[in-house]
């Protein structure tokens, strides 16, 4: 192209900005579909090796494509070097696994499950990055779309849940635990928090009718005894949280002040119960969990602080431990049941903690490495929220919630340690990130950053 006598090379550089847009707009439909399939079709996306490489290439593709976008520069601000840190810990602790780290009594070592256990160090960055650029050219067309059809999709997800539990929970379960599930948790709490908080940060009025059918869904869930969203502790304080935000949705920043001080309140409960197990002793299912993540962090100090690494069990074999691992069999609540490989279930069942599960397999270092990059992460929101132009504080609330809600699974439920439960913190994450740096731009930018 010549512009008054000068040749330029902006045409091919826009052809190729426009096929870096296209190829991004692919893959994130990509992982768009896979985690809606996946919802519903567990076995058949989330637990084979078939369904889950079409998300890890197009995970590892937009990690790539923002690689080459962003000319291989990396951010080095507090929260990123907390998670640089993490990730070499990760991976020293790893080196020190397959080369024999240093066994402790009541952990064997097995070194097949080392990369079955360590896997989440890779695809953690890989997650984080590919989730920044499906909402950067996502998050506008999704948060309209939801916002407009909250009702048949609220209804949608609700329905699809109940019935699910219904036709394909396992009677089993239902019969130890007192209720039916089926639907992932972990990416159903992504998808129905994202729709309902998208309806409600959309508008400034009628906050009744999303409030009605959050607790329709939430009463319903308890009454009929089935569904996978709102059940068990997580569940009860999840419909708490977006109770609480369109409640308070017109003051932000004090709703955004209220969830981060609820976080610092249940992480000092879990580290009191870590510490005194036995204050939960008549509780079998909570006294078996604190006592182990106290077992974790009583190996971590054995171990001189440098972390037990990878291939051992998640908790110390001893008799109760085991056999209360060995019980998930009988109720047929795991793909493994009935296996003739029970005993690797000890090296599969993880503590649902991935805070304790960082401090104890890499160390003191990776432990508070990542318990830095969170708290990073949570006063960066809290900052953009502060700062932010009135027409995007609900927006910075909106990514707030969901890494609040992600916090919540990880540190009470399944985390990191298991790919939907990535996929939930890594895209929360990033899309709080994303609304924390456009908040601080200027408004012509902005609609560049978050399509």
């Amino acid at each position: 192209m010549s512009v008054a006598g000068h040749t330029t090379s902006r045409a091919p550089r826009r052809d190729a900005a426009d096929i870096y847009t296209w190829l991004e707009v692919g893959l994130s439909s990509v992982i768009l579909a896979w985690l809606l399939v996946g919802t519903y079709a567990q076995d058949l996306v989330f637990r084979s090796i078939a369904g889950t490489l079409p998300a890890v290439a197009a995970f590892t593709g937009l990690a790539i494509l923002l690689t080459l976008r962003s000319g291989f520069r990396l951010p080095v601000n507090g929260p990123y070097l907390a998670l640089y840190v993490l990730l070499a810990a990760g991976c020293f602790s790893v080196v020190l696994s397959f080369v024999g780290q240093a066994s402790l009594t009541g952990y064997p070592r097995s070194d097949r499950f080392i990369f079955r256990q360590s896997y989440f160090l890779i695809m953690l960055p890989l997650a984080i990055m590919a989730g920044f650029v499906f909402w950067q050219r996502c998050y506008g067309a999704l948060l309209r779309f939801c916002a407009a059809f909250f009702v048949p999709l609220a209804i949608a997800c609700m329905l699809s849940d109940w019935a699910s539990a219904y036709l394909f929970g396992d009677p089993t379960f239902r019969g130890f635990n007192g209720y039916s599930k089926y639907a992932d948790k972990g990416i159903l709490t992504l998808v129905f928090s994202f729709i309902y908080l998208a309806r409600v940060m959309s508008r400034r009025e009628r906050h009744v009718v999303p409030l009605v059918l959050l607790l329709v869904y939430f009463g319903g869930t308890k009454i009929l005894t089935y569904g996978s969203l709102f059940q068990a502790t997580t569940g009860t304080i999840i419909m708490g949280i977006l109770a609480l935000v369109t409640v308070l949705r017109l003051r932000p920043a004090l709703c955004g002040q209220l969830l981060v001080v609820f976080l610092g309140a249940l992480f000092t409960a879990l580290a009191v119960a870590t510490i005194y197990p036995e204050l939960f002793s008549d509780d079998a299912n909570a006294y078996w969990r604190f006592s182990n993540w106290h077992s974790n962090f009583v190996a971590l100090y054995e171990t001189g602080f440098l972390g037990i690494g990878f291939g051992t069990p998640y908790f110390p074999v001893t008799s109760d431990s085991l056999l209360h691992a060995l019980s998930i069999l009988k109720r047929g609540s795991e793909p493994w049941a009935g296996s003739t490989q029970n005993y690797d279930l000890i090296y599969l069942r993880t503590q649902h903690n991935s805070f304790v599960n960082l401090f104890f397999r890499t160390g003191l270092i990776g432990g508070l490495a990542f318990l830095a990059f969170n708290v990073g992460l949570l006063g960066s929101a809290l900052r953009a929220m502060r700062g932010a132009r009135p027409e995007l504080q609900s927006q910075a609330l909106l990514g707030l919630t969901l890494v609040t809600l992600s916090l919540l699974q990880i540190s009470l439920h399944v985390g990191l340690e298991t790919p939907r439960f990535l996929v939930l913190y890594a895209f929360s994450v990033a899309l709080s990130v994303l609304i924390s740096s456009v908040a601080r731009i200027p408004p012509d930018r902005a609609a560049d950053r978050t399509g």
